[in-house]
């Protein structure tokens, strides 16, 4: 069925919830090269924005992660939406929602680790906001980018082969091993390679699980029996 607010997006309550946002219909801007729909938008010049929440109890808990961990995370998390539109990073800006007991040296660790983050992909903390509140904790990272050809979801063509980039369940494997009261081990090495269309995937799914295979807007699907899923501490091979 066509999206009736023109957005191709994946199904479930967030993204319809994200389609009500943007009414069909809304005015063209001619600075504005892509707009809601994909992991970034990119207007004149070729610079690409985004940004992620991360919030306390739903994308991390203070017993699995240090402030540094949280910040390094939630930054990466953030400049993964640049890395699936090829964009080159530029830089962050950071907005923290901080209970009390964190306006010291736990904000101070948590913005070391989104700096790490940035500094390891070429980027810089560009400025950012700090509020208080009285609870959760949030971190919400918007991401700044180059992308003068910017490689969208819209790329993609039927019969095109989909590729992924290191090892798909690796945080579920770190929540079981958390949750039985363990480590997880490292984390597999990523790799890189071109192509004509990118989507970010998502170290674990914040909404519905959709069915068993991934689906673009043009149809073409990831199936576990393609994906290189790990599996606790092995990464099999894709199978064909």
């Amino acid at each position: 069925m066509p999206d009736p607010h023109g957005l191709p997006l994946a199904p479930g309550a967030e993204f319809a919830l994200i389609r009500r946002f943007v009414p069909r219909g809304q005015p063209a801007r001619a600075d504005v090269l892509v707009g809601p729909g994909d992991d970034c938008a990119v207007v004149a010049g070729g610079i690409a924005l985004s940004t992620d929440m991360s919030v306390e109890g739903v994308h991390f808990r203070r017993d699995w992660l240090s402030p540094r961990e949280i910040g390094w995370r939630a930054a990466a998390a953030a400049l993964s939406d640049l890395a699936a539109v090829a964009a080159r990073p530029i830089g962050v800006l950071v907005s923290l929602a901080l209970p009390a007991g964190d306006a010291g040296d736990p904000a101070v660790e948590l913005m070391a680790g989104v700096r790490e983050a940035a500094e390891a992909v070429g980027g810089a903390v560009l400025g950012g906001d700090v509020a208080r509140t009285t609870g959760p904790l949030v971190v919400d990272v918007t991401v700044v980018g180059e992308a003068r050809n910017p490689v969208l979801r819209s790329g993609a063509r039927r019969g095109d082969e989909v590729w992924v980039t290191g090892a798909l369940g690796g945080a579920a494997a770190a929540v079981r091993a958390w949750l039985a009261g363990g480590e997880p081990d490292g984390e597999a090495s990523a790799s890189r390679a071109p192509g004509r269309a990118c989507a970010r995937r998502a170290g674990y799914w914040r909404t519905p699980p959709p069915p068993p295979w991934w689906t673009s807007p043009t149809g073409s699907r990831e199936t576990p029996r393609t994906c290189p899923w790990r599996a606790a501490r092995r990464c099999s091979s894709p199978r064909r």
